[in-house]
């Protein structure tokens, strides 16, 4: 939960406006909340709208610690509270066309999901743990395909309250026969922050799906619902969401807060843009944006160093 507590400091921050220019415009650049230093260019205070985003962040990685320390659990799709499961394979998942008894673990021998109208006999996953079955969609009709999620790295079910990484991530297997759905990774610049898709990301990313729903929130402490569909995985997608759906809806992609997670574990770097580049090239090229607007405008230069 390292992760976790780096945002809550960057958010208190940027709440008091004394975050470092790296951290306010990797917020702008994920959130569209702008940077302290980019108010102050302008002269103006942060807007209310973006304080209101802030707040219900801070209120959303609360509850994740919370969670994760035990202090509050969630329901499965009966009601029931119970601490999340995290799972590494899809085994968990029984793929069956029959009722299944949940104490012997034995499929019934007549058929019990038939659809009507001559249609074929639905598979569907079950639960052993809760009893549950799930319906798949058309396009993930196989468990294994469906744990490894659309990134290739791990998925969320708030049915189930569960949390499955794909084995791949771990090396437990090493075929594209075993979970056909993994590509082979690209070979991204160690540069790039999409380079660094680690676990640790990648859980921040499911556990946000899993704690952050709306109805855990309150009129007092509001959060975000981190369901926004379709999700907008990585930094190039991630970061056209604020200006294309505005601050509420980049508020609800997961990968939004992984993708910031890293960059502030990875503080070495500035990664507004989705690059490593060092504080210093942003302060530079920040002072001859202001030195070529003061000179458009006809002014004097008031532009300070970083």
């Amino acid at each position: 939960m390292e992760m976790v507590g780096l945002i809550q400091n960057a958010i208190t921050s940027m709440q008091t406006g004394t975050e470092a220019p790296a951290v306010g415009w990797m917020f702008n650049s994920l959130f569209g909340i702008q940077a302290t230093e980019d108010l102050n260019d302008r002269g103006i205070g942060r807007p209310q709208e973006q304080m209101e985003a802030l707040a219900k962040m801070q209120n959303l990685l609360t509850t994740v610690e919370k969670h994760s320390n035990g202090a509050f659990q969630l329901p499965t799709f009966n009601g029931v509270l119970r601490n999340t499961r995290i799972f590494c394979s899809h085994t968990w998942l029984l793929p069956t066309d029959r009722r299944i008894n949940p104490a012997t673990r034995v499929a019934s021998i007549p058929f019990f999901f038939l659809p009507g109208n001559g249609l074929p006999v639905t598979t569907f996953w079950y639960d052993f743990e809760i009893d549950f079955y799930v319906h798949p969609t058309p396009n993930l009709a196989r468990p294994e395909l469906l744990i490894c999620g659309a990134n290739n790295a791990a998925s969320a079910s708030t049915e189930n309250n569960a949390i499955t990484f794909c084995p791949m991530q771990f090396g437990i297997f090493t075929t594209s026969a075993d979970y056909p759905n993994q590509p082979t990774l690209d070979a991204l610049s160690p540069d790039l922050i999409g380079a660094f898709g680690t676990v640790s990301a990648s859980f921040l990313h499911e556990y946000t799906h899993i704690v952050g729903r709306g109805i855990f929130g309150n009129a007092a402490n509001p959060i975000p619902d981190v369901n926004l569909f379709p999700e907008h995985y990585g930094f190039p997608a991630a970061s056209q969401l604020p200006t294309s759906l505005g601050i509420s809806n980049a508020l609800k992609n997961a990968d939004s807060y992984a993708l910031l997670g890293v960059a502030l574990k990875l503080s070495q770097c500035d990664w507004r843009n989705g690059a490593c580049h060092s504080p210093a090239y942003w302060a530079a090229l920040r002072r001859q944006t202001l030195a070529a607007a003061q000179l458009l405008l006809g002014i004097g230069s008031t532009a300070s160093g970083p």
